[in-house]
């Protein structure tokens, strides 16, 4: 669960420059009704415990028609989520459509967490994308600054995603992110980090004040340097990654926190189809403690 650092010492962080700060807007009334597409895990156990598994009913395994692209490459998708042992809220929202997949991790410590996260995800699901990777990133940075303005500066969220389009002749994943939820790439037993933390801890290891080991476990883990709403900067870092059918894993820091990349790479290496993967990652974030929210969305796209 991501928060932010105290306001007496808050400063730009991971090189956001002046200027790109977006302005607090005030929130509406009332946000928009949570799209049907998306899952909003609330609820615990059938005897309101929390931390019961629950997946997205509609992201079943098997190929599925990457809507908005040219000569439609296939997108497999799997995801899962769950509130955990100590959360008593589900502050997670994730998207599974094709050609997008993200996931929101409403922040703690601000007023509704929840809803922050629910107004990314809806701002996205309402982008008209054409198929090309350069208008996906106008999409996305338009969508991300609706959101910022909606939510305000009494809360906020993260977001991580990608969405697959055509960069010149090949199809590509445009990876996008704010704030300490990340992206994945895994293929041939390898897993790579496509983001990096808009964080202060992962600051302190860009100056080598802190190892990344140490980092796993500093109590300012959570502190980000960039957020959607919170009035701070919300500017996405992007990456171009081609889509040679690798597995992408879009997650919250609820997985990160309790699962080191090994643990995480493991998993990934036993096969199975995306969803089975993807609760598979999920339990275990549970097994090893589950003390926030934790979310993975799965894609794999072949031309």
């Amino acid at each position: 669960m991501a928060r932010l650092p105290d306001p007496r010492h808050h400063r730009r962080g991971n090189g956001c420059p002046p200027g790109l700060r977006v302005a607090a807007g005030t929130a509406p009334d009332g946000f928009p009704p949570l799209h049907d597409r998306l899952l909003d895990p609330r609820t615990g156990d059938a005897a309101g415990r929390p931390g019961l598994l629950e997946r997205l009913p509609l992201a079943a395994d098997g190929a599925v028609m990457g809507g908005g692209l040219r000569r439609g490459a296939d997108i497999e998708i799997g995801s899962a989520t769950a509130i955990g042992h100590v959360r008593q809220r589900q502050e997670d929202r994730l998207l599974a459509v094709p050609p997008i997949i993200a996931v929101a991790d409403g922040m703690g410590g601000l007023e509704d967490g929840d809803m922050a996260a629910e107004r990314m995800i809806e701002e996205l699901t309402a982008m008209e994308l054409d198929g090309s990777t350069a208008q996906a990133r106008a999409e996305i940075k338009r969508a991300i600054a609706r959101a910022a303005r909606a939510i305000g500066p009494r809360s906020g969220t993260t977001v991580v995603g990608a969405v697959l389009a055509r960069a010149t002749a090949t199809h590509s994943w445009l990876v996008f992110h704010v704030g300490d939820s990340r992206m994945y790439s895994y293929a041939d037993g390898e897993l790579e980090a496509l983001t990096t933390d808009h964080s202060l801890v992962q600051e302190l290891i860009d100056t080598g004040m802190l190892g990344r080991e140490e980092a796993r476990y500093d109590p300012r883990r959570s502190i980000v340097t960039r957020a959607v709403g919170a009035d701070v900067c919300a500017d996405p870092a992007f990456r171009h990654v081609a889509a040679g059918g690798q597995i992408l894993l879009a997650c919250s820091d609820g997985v990160t926190d309790e699962l080191s990349e090994w643990e995480i790479a493991e998993i990934l290496g036993r096969g199975g189809g995306l969803d089975h993967i993807a609760q598979a990652l999920v339990e275990a974030a549970l097994e090893a403690g589950g003390g926030d929210n934790a979310t993975v969305v799965l894609a794999r796209a072949s031309a």
